[in-house]
């Protein structure tokens, strides 16, 4: 398991680090995450802001990804 994100003023990053410690699982923001080892893992958690062009992070993944996922999608306050 994997934990994403980009955060702008660190709400994000404080979740994902909570999901990362609780859950046993990997953290990366997503500006130093090379996309390509996506496929060493099973599972994804991406969390990023919510903007009006949508979630900040998430086109890099979208853009990059070769495999199909299943992305669940949550706004982090």
């Amino acid at each position: 398991m994997v934990v994403l994100y980009k955060s702008k003023y660190g709400s994000c990053e404080k979740y994902a680090r909570w999901i990362a410690e609780d859950t046993g699982a990997d953290i990366f923001d997503i500006s130093s995450f090379d996309t390509e080892r996506l496929c060493n893992y099973n599972v994804v958690v991406f969390g990023g802001s919510l903007y009006a062009v949508g979630i900040i992070g998430l086109s890099v993944i979208d853009s990059r990804t070769t495999r199909k996922a299943c992305w669940h999608r949550t706004q982090c306050r």
